[in-house]
């Protein structure tokens, strides 16, 4: 992300060393993005790194993260394209066609509308893929442990790979073989004798290296052969793991079920309160209701008990149970 804090021509300040070295100790840090050359700047105060005083203010960065204890730094090159104006590069912008930015640009003087950039000729294109390689070369000997190339969010390479703003008709537009071609092709250039592969960074400082062998030793990669320019990393042979059984479906033992139905669900038992009062008697129940009806049949003909009461207990209370022979405890 770029923070708009370099120097007129792009130069890092002391005020960007300050700044990630304050952020060393989060880990891998991937610096802002940087241009690889002048016709390739975007916004005002961003950074650059295609001259001695560039490297130089990158290399004064790197080493302030290192004094800080930081981790390896990454640096992102970065090519606008069309998103460009001649008030902050000095330079008409380039563009794989003559499709202007829709919207409004940043300048030193403020927003402008963006202009026509000027369709890459195949000369542009070949000097734009070097200046990415040198700009890498450059950025590992400022100190970096690697480059991110940006091809993404409507800058060059993005524009290249885009139908919308990449209408060429010769090898670098049209199908996506050829619009995926520059970008294929930067990324060989500036690969070319570095590894790509994040499991075996190159030039890692001195800690950090061993931390990364150890890590190696745990997950061994197969070395490149002598001669071999790109190497793929394998995986170490291994033999493939037998598939887990099938486990057969359930089946209710009904033989009258259908796969339509709802399969019941399980009873719980519910723990419920009991009465307040438990019968405790040796004697049938039916047996023992029948003489409490009786007694109370027997008490309600001589006109005992309490009107409107809900229960015998409560008509005639609770001698009703020792006179029909049944036995009561309170809860």
């Amino acid at each position: 992300m770029t923070r708009n804090r370099a120097e007129r021509d792009g130069t890092p300040t002391p005020l960007m060393a300050e700044y990630y070295a304050q952020r060393a100790t989060a880990g891998m840090i991937i610096a802002e993005a940087s241009t690889p050359s002048a016709v390739g700047r975007t916004y005002p105060n961003i950074t650059a790194l295609y001259t001695d005083d560039h490297l130089a203010g990158w290399r004064q960065v790197t080493k302030a993260v290192q004094a800080a204890g930081g981790g390896p730094m990454f640096l992102q090159i970065q090519h606008g394209g069309r998103v460009g104006h001649p008030d902050t590069s000095g330079l008409t912008p380039i563009a794989p066609s003559p499709i202007p930015l829709p919207d409004q640009i940043h300048t030193p003087t403020g927003p402008q509308t963006a202009v026509i950039p000027r369709e890459m000729t195949a000369g542009d294109i070949q000097q734009t893929i070097r200046d990415f390689a040198a700009t890498a070369r450059r950025a590992v000997d400022a100190g970096f442990a690697g480059v991110e190339v940006h091809s993404a969010n409507g800058y060059l390479l993005h524009q290249f790979l885009a139908p919308n703003t990449n209408h060429r008709t010769d090898a670098y537009g049209g199908s996506i073989t050829n619009r995926i071609r520059f970008t294929i092709e930067v990324v060989d250039a500036v690969t070319d004798g570095h590894r790509v592969t994040p499991h075996r960074p190159a030039h890692l400082p001195g800690k950090h290296r061993q931390r990364h062998h150890r890590h190696r030793r745990r997950h061994p990669l197969p070395r490149p052969h002598r001669g071999q320019r790109h190497h793929e990393p394998r995986l170490p042979a291994h033999r493939p793991r037998p598939p887990l059984p099938r486990q057969p479906r359930h089946r209710p033992t009904d033989p009258d079920w259908r796969p339509h139905q709802r399969r019941p669900r399980p009873v719980r038992h519910v723990h419920r309160r009991p009465h307040r009062l438990h019968r405790r008697r040796a004697d049938d129940s039916m047996d023992y209701t029948a003489s409490v009806v009786t007694e109370v049949a027997a008490r309600l003909a001589r006109g005992e008990g309490k009107p409107g009461a809900y229960s015998p207990a409560a008509a005639f209370g609770p001698e009703i149970v020792t006179a029909a022979g049944g036995t009561f405890v309170l809860d």
